[in-house]
């Protein structure tokens, strides 16, 4: 997510906060990759973002790239905002469809979707400075599954999974990262499960929500879990979300961790 873009202003993701699109090729064979900007259907909205309102807002440069066998390629997602004071303080969203073009005699076509979701500053820019981000922090693994929880019972977060949580200052400067707790409606879940929302149905709390971290500096995250002492939640599952921002930027990008669960 990226937060707080200004009214009448161009952006490139890649010159904003270092985010271009990677897209890699495992085949043995060349490909030729399209990128479209599409306008999320409603079911795909997340962090209460709406659809955004023109396609023509959004591109990627260059729009077709070729990536050879075994290889990476990377394009520019880039995002222009009207001058429109209607905009002001409202969160959109819009994806960006990767696919393949079949070359002669293929049948098959592939596609991967990224979501973008951007927010709009409540208050119109009046500097002559360009806004900037920082995107020099990585938040690894992406995506983490507890054991099955007792309700009633603190967990420590350190202590529940194999692989601890960590925090990564991939700059060659010192930063200062905010940490978040978000419920589940901050990101899609695996297809074929529902999931409740874990902050709905207990706690997780971080030890440290801000960190100063050293250049190349990983911290591994401390906190404690706890679900409600309810009946209604048992074999339930849940997820809820970790966000890691470098602060105090104009500019301000996330990186997520997923976080499931089941209530045992």
């Amino acid at each position: 997510m990226v937060e707080n873009l200004k009214i009448g202003h161009h952006y490139s993701l890649k010159a904003l906060v270092n985010l271009p699109l990677l897209i890699s090729n495992n085949s043995e064979q060349p490909m030729r990759v399209s990128v479209d900007a599409l306008v999320p259907d409603v079911s795909e909205l997340r962090r209460g973002a709406e659809a955004i309102p023109n396609i023509h807002w959004a591109s990627a440069m260059p729009d077709t790239i070729e990536i050879p066998s075994h290889s990476q390629s990377a394009t520019d997602l880039r995002l222009d905002i009207p001058d429109r004071a209607d905009l002001l303080g409202r969160r959109f969203q819009v994806v960006f469809w990767s696919h393949n073009l079949p070359q002669p005699g293929q049948m098959l076509a592939y596609g991967l979707k990224s979501r973008v979701i951007f927010s709009i500053d409540p208050v119109r820019d009046t500097s002559v400075i360009e806004p900037s981000g920082e995107m020099s922090v990585t938040l690894m693994p992406d995506v983490v599954q507890f054991a099955a929880l007792v309700p009633g019972h603190e967990y420590r977060l350190d202590q529940l999974i194999g692989e601890p949580i960590r925090v990564r200052n991939t700059s060659t400067r010192p930063i200062s990262v905010e940490l978040r707790v978000l419920g589940a409606g901050a990101m899609a879940a695996p297809a074929g499960t529902a999931y409740g929302d874990l902050l709905k149905s207990g706690t997780v709390k971080l030890s440290e929500p801000r960190l100063m971290l050293a250049p190349g500096e990983e911290r591994v995250l401390s906190g404690t879990v706890t679900l409600a002492k309810r009946g209604s939640i048992k074999g339930k599952n849940l997820m809820c979300v970790i966000a890691a921002a470098v602060a105090d930027q104009s500019v301000r990008t996330e990186v997520y961790s997923r976080l499931y669960a089941r209530a045992r």
